[in-house]
């Protein structure tokens, strides 16, 4: 399957104008894909995501019905590093570029259905993960750097932002959530957001949540 890889590879990088890696892609029909070796950097030459390894197996049965069913995604020695400053984020070429992809002129097709993911009862492994987010308007850092972490993702709204974790199991981690600036203070009600997580287990693993006002 080196085509495949290479035809992805030289895709991706004329699709998004920046260097794109891509050690191996393989699929094993019907149900399984594979990448390996996948490095993407952003319109500055830094790294914004570096995978080692990404294995998704999905739901055949579903693709029928114009739905994209995760049932497990496995993620192994991954870097991804998020920056915002002044309200642009180094990955906003990346949405750029497949949005451009529908004509602005075409008439719109009330008949076609569009597809739908699926996360429900998905299982989740990540080990060796580091996700950075720094965000310079609000003077913001978040960092988890995820040794080992497994959970079964028994509901996902993705409209409500809504989610529901069943067996967590998270060690040998480190998550970092610090603010240097100020709340301000707003009528304005915070985005809707919700978590459950049941059967929670976390062992070997810090947490550090600091604010101008508060640190735990």
């Amino acid at each position: 399957q080196q085509r495949l890889t290479q035809t992805t590879e030289t895709f991706l990088q004329e699709k998004l104008g920046t260097r794109v890696e891509i050690g191996a892609v393989r699929v094993r029909f019907p149900t399984t894909v594979s990448m390996e070796g996948f490095l993407l950097e952003d319109q500055q030459g830094d790294t914004l995501a570096q995978v080692g390894n990404l294995v998704v197996t999905l739901g055949m049965w579903k693709l029928l019905n114009q739905t994209v069913e995760l049932q497990d995604i496995a993620l192994e020695n991954a870097r991804v590093f998020v920056h915002t400053k002044d309200s642009l984020s180094n990955y906003d070429f990346v949405l750029r570029a497949f949005a451009s992809d529908s004509p602005p002129t075409a008439p719109a097709d009330t008949t076609a259905s569009s597809w739908k993911l699926q996360l429900d009862a998905a299982v989740l492994q990540l080990k060796q993960v580091d996700f950075r987010l720094i965000d310079e308007d609000a003077e913001s850092t978040t960092r988890a750097t995820i040794g080992t972490a497994k959970t079964t993702i028994a509901k996902a709204d993705l409209d409500n932002l809504y989610f529901e974790l069943d067996g967590f199991a998270l060690s040998d981690s480190r998550i970092e959530m610090i603010q240097l600036k100020k709340s301000a203070d707003s009528d304005k009600p915070d985005p809707a957001f919700g978590l459950l997580v049941k059967n929670g287990n976390i062992r070997q693993t810090q947490f550090l949540y600091s604010t101008t006002e508060q640190s735990v």
